[in-house]
């Protein structure tokens, strides 16, 4: 989750995901070059569930050195974390050495092939020679001891892998089937706004025009109701013009919202223009403008 608060107003705007969070710091970025002006503000990346933050800046739009883009290009990508695979690490694999069994290890000793070793004397020692063996039934079933364990160990090593890859795969399918339920339901909730409508390029653009007509006193016969009484606005010159807000509630009539910078008496200003536009089908663009607009300050 994002959070952008601007450090003028103290308003802060919340977003679900990270592309909701840039889109919106572009149309910041664009607002504040159409009226040349500038903002601080602080962005906060937070953790969704338990809103630990994650990272935190501050900004100025426009930037006095370099561009936006750059400066966000790192930011909000540090993982939240909390999943299953962040709290495991996978476990070394257990190594078991071979054994090797030569033939004369693995066969037992018969004892009458063993060479006698005679008794020891009371004066003197008798080595055995090289050739002798010294027959012991303890040492060659320490021998096969050892073997049969080393045997069972292995099997008991190749056991625990298998389970604990089986576990790993079993990890990983619900780990992706989670991930997938998490991206549906953050979907963010649609409102009745221009973005919903079926018509919203057609509002924008008559819109648009409306509005570039109005402010530069031309002819409003094709644009306005007959109804309504044209009131002329003093003619300036446009340098911007943003679509600020849609609202419709039938989808016949929209309440449209506008910021406008202009340029009057060689100065630069900027207005919210707010007006109404209904469906008519005898207009000659579809639309008609029912209510003018009615010019207040921005921001403000």
């Amino acid at each position: 989750m994002f959070q952008v608060t601007n450090l003028q107003t103290n308003k802060i705007s919340e977003f679900t995901n990270r592309a909701q969070f840039l889109y919106e710091m572009e149309q910041i970025e664009t607002r504040h070059l159409a009226t040349n002006t500038m903002g601080r503000y602080k962005l906060t990346h937070l953790n969704a569930k338990t809103n630990e933050v994650l990272e935190e800046k501050t900004v100025e739009i426009p930037p006095t050195e370099g561009d936006l883009e750059q400066s966000l290009k790192d930011f909000g990508l540090v993982a939240e974390g909390g999943g299953l695979f962040s709290r495991r690490k996978p476990k070394q694999s257990l190594k078991v050495p071979s054994q090797s069994v030569s033939e004369e290890d693995s066969n037992p000793v018969n004892i009458d092939d063993v060479e006698q070793v005679s008794p020891i004397s009371d004066t003197k020692t008798n080595l055995p020679t090289s050739n002798s063996v010294v027959p012991s039934s303890s040492y060659s079933g320490s021998k096969l001891n050892i073997v049969s364990f080393g045997k069972i160990v292995a099997w008991l090593a190749v056991l625990f892998l298998a389970l604990y890859g089986a576990g790993v795969s079993h990890t990983i399918a619900v780990g992706l089937k989670s991930g997938a339920i998490k991206t549906t339901q953050s979907t963010p909730k649609q409102t009745s706004t221009v973005n919903d409508m079926s018509d919203e390029h057609e509002v924008d653009v008559f819109s648009r025009y409306f509005i570039g007509a109005y402010l530069t006193n031309s002819d409003l016969d094709n644009f306005i109701s007959s109804k309504v009484s044209n009131k002329p606005f003093d003619k300036v010159t446009t340098a911007a013009v943003l679509l600020e807000k849609a609202q419709t509630k039938d989808k016949q009539t929209y309440e449209m919202t506008y910021v406008v910078s202009y340029n009057k008496d060689d100065k630069t200003k900027s207005s919210r223009f707010k007006f109404t536009v209904k469906k008519a089908k005898k207009a000659m663009y579809g639309y008609e403008v029912t209510k003018l607009p009615k010019e207040s300050d921005y921001p403000g």
